[in-house]
């Protein structure tokens, strides 16, 4: 089996230069938990719920001034669709083993 057979098709983006309003704004309309974020058509990042919550809320950050670039979570590692599920959960496997030693 391929990740393409596994994986969302219908990704929701945002712009990296947004506010953390406009992420808020996009759950609510889309439905979603998570938003990848671009700086134009290169993928920067992920925000999550969890990362609006921790970073913006909790920080006490305000959510009109705020960018979403401020408080993603950037460096996120990406397999291509006709990788192999098992290759991408051996992938999946080895950076979390280096994250929690």
């Amino acid at each position: 089996m391929l990740i393409q057979d596994v994986m969302t098709k219908s990704v929701v983006t945002i712009d990296c230069n947004e506010t953390v309003l406009d992420a808020c704004k996009r759950y609510k309309d889309y439905k979603v938990g998570c938003l990848v974020v671009m700086d134009k058509k290169i993928i920067v990042g992920i925000v999550t719920e969890r990362d609006i919550i921790e970073r913006a809320v909790l920080a006490d950050r305000d959510p009109k001034t705020t960018l979403v670039r401020d408080i993603m979570s950037a460096n996120i590692k990406t397999v291509h669709a006709l990788t192999p599920v098992e290759k991408a959960a051996e992938i999946m496997g080895r950076i979390i083993s280096k994250s929690f030693p």
